[in-house]
């Protein structure tokens, strides 16, 4: 073990960082802009049901009946609650402006993302016809 020991030891001491890898990077202001980012595309809806339904199917249907061109990630975030995270805006302004939309006879309210929210704060109470 000591021999292994003395080859970590000496590799580490010449292990150094080029100019590049020195760069302080603001992390926090990162995360933050790459979150924003993100949700600029964003829409979150919730299913008008009390009764139980399958969030797959719905997740599926949606997919196929919306077929965005860039793509859509569909996330649960509460009770009825769902995050689609459409990744081109004309995506997203296409589902916006051809709604209301509804799964299984239940009306799906849909309202776009506004800066950072949490889940239980947001209040999907309208539907745009």
């Amino acid at each position: 073990m000591a021999i292994m020991d003395d080859q970590l030891e000496e590799m580490w001491q010449r292990f150094a960082f080029i100019d590049e890898e020195r760069a302080e990077v603001d992390v926090i202001e990162t995360v933050k802009a790459d979150s924003q980012e993100r949700t600029r595309f964003c829409l979150v809806g919730k299913l008008l049901t009390k009764r139980p339904f399958y969030a797959e199917a719905m997740k599926t249907t949606f997919k196929m009946v919306w077929k965005p061109a860039k793509g859509v990630d569909i996330t649960n975030i509460g009770k009825n609650l769902f995050l689609f995270q459409f990744h081109h805006p004309l995506d997203r302004q296409r589902v916006m402006e051809n709604g209301p939309w509804n799964f299984d006879k239940y009306l799906v309210l849909l309202k776009e993302v506004e800066g950072r929210m949490q889940a239980s704060e947001i209040k999907v109470e309208e539907a745009f016809f």
